[in-house]
């Protein structure tokens, strides 16, 4: 439930940015940036859907069936392994230097301190993305380990 709730604050906050810049989409790296971030938004409200349905079946049957619990594992790795994809694919543009410069173009400081937010979500959220990989990848050792021991 804690990881739901996480997957839903972070639909928010990642909501909340795309309607800052929602009228900043002709400004280059400020679209390449909303754009990352919509396909990211796009993920996370598929993670919380998935998360959502699971939690009500199963709360509605007390035991899975196994072929439900296949299903989600399946839907659940596409979705981490895509997730991992569009990250890694984010941290190949992100450092990029058109993004170093990349201001609002109107002089406007409050907007330079969105723009500035703006980037360093996209940089967080990458760093998230490795830690996320990484707790997978254990996640996945010690799976194999379990399964050749039992």
């Amino acid at each position: 439930m804690c990881i739901t709730i996480g997957h839903f604050l972070l639909t928010v906050y990642i909501s909340l940015l795309i309607w800052i810049f929602w009228d900043s989409w002709a400004i280059g790296c400020i679209r390449e940036l909303n754009t990352w971030l919509s396909v990211y938004l796009i993920l996370e409200v598929l993670h919380l859907t998935e998360r959502t349905i699971a939690t009500a079946l199963w709360k509605c049957a007390n035991d899975p069936k196994l072929a439900e619990t296949r299903l989600f594992v399946f839907v659940r790795v596409w979705l981490y392994l895509i997730e991992a994809s569009w990250i890694i694919y984010g941290s190949t543009f992100i450092y990029d230097d058109k993004f170093e410069d990349c201001s609002m173009e109107q002089g406007d400081d409050l907007a330079s301190d969105h723009v500035q937010d703006l980037k360093i979500t996209i940089k967080v959220l990458i760093i998230y993305g490795y830690l996320l990989i990484i707790y997978l990848l254990c996640g996945c050792c010690i799976f194999l380990v379990m399964y050749k021991k039992f």
